[in-house]
C-alpha cells in the first residue's frame, strides 16, 4: 500500500497488576473480545477496538482524523477513522504491559468484573451503558460529517454499517 492510505496498526496488551504481576496474558482474550469480528464495520461504530497505547498511525490517518473533535475515547476514533478511510491491523502478540488498577479511566475488568459490577448496580451498569452508547452515537455523525465536508471517501461496508445504523435509528424514533 501507498503511504497515502491512512493506517493504524496496535497489538495485544499483557494485563499487569500494580506490582507488575501478570493478570492475563491478553487483554483482548481478557476482555472476551472476539477476534474474528473485531473489525466488522458495526463493531468498529459502537465499540472500541483499539487501546491507544499499543497502536502506530502514519501521517495519512492524522490528516483524516485532525484536528481531533470532541470525542468518547481518541483510540475509538482514530480506530474509526482508520477503518473509514483506510485500513486497520491487528499484531496478536502483546507489546505493551496494561497496568490495572483501581483509578484507570476504563481499565480491564474480564467477563466476571463486568457480570459483577452489572449485579452491584444494574441501574449504574444501564446509565453507563446508555451513555457509552449516546457518545458513541456522537462520534460516528462526526465521522460522517467529516468524510462528506472534506470530501473524503469512505469504505464501502463502514459506509454500508453508517447508512444502516441511520436507516435504523431513523426507524425507530418513527
Amino acid at each position: 500500500r501507498g503511504a497515502g492510505v491512512p493506517l493504524l496498526v496496535h497489538s495485544d496488551l499483557r494485563v499487569v497488576d500494580d506490582d507488575l504481576a501478570v493478570l492475563h496474558e491478553s487483554f483482548a482474550r481478557y476482555q472476551d473480545i472476539d477476534l474474528g469480528a473485531r473489525y466488522r464495520p458495526e463493531r468498529m461504530l459502537l465499540a472500541n477496538t483499539v487501546t491507544g497505547c499499543a497502536a502506530l498511525v502514519n501521517a495519512a490517518l492524522l490528516r483524516c482524523a485532525l484536528p481531533m473533535p470532541r470525542v468518547a475515547m481518541h483510540d475509538w476514533w482514530l480506530g474509526q477513522c482508520a477503518a473509514a478511510f483506510g485500513e486497520v491491523h491487528f499484531l496478536d502478540a502483546a507489546t505493551v504491559l496494561y497496568r490495572q488498577h483501581s483509578s484507570n479511566a476504563v481499565g480491564a475488568s474480564g467477563y466476571s468484573g463486568r457480570a459483577a459490577l452489572l449485579l452491584r448496580s444494574p441501574r449504574g451498569w444501564w446509565e453507563d451503558s446508555a451513555r457509552r452508547f449516546l457518545a458513541g452515537l456522537r462520534q460516528v455523525w462526526i465521522l460522517r460529517a467529516r468524510a462528506l465536508s472534506q470530501g473524503i471517501p469512505v469504505a464501502e461496508s463502514m459506509r454500508s454499517a453508517i447508512d444502516a445504523l441511520w436507516h435504523g435509528l431513523g426507524e425507530s424514533a418513527g
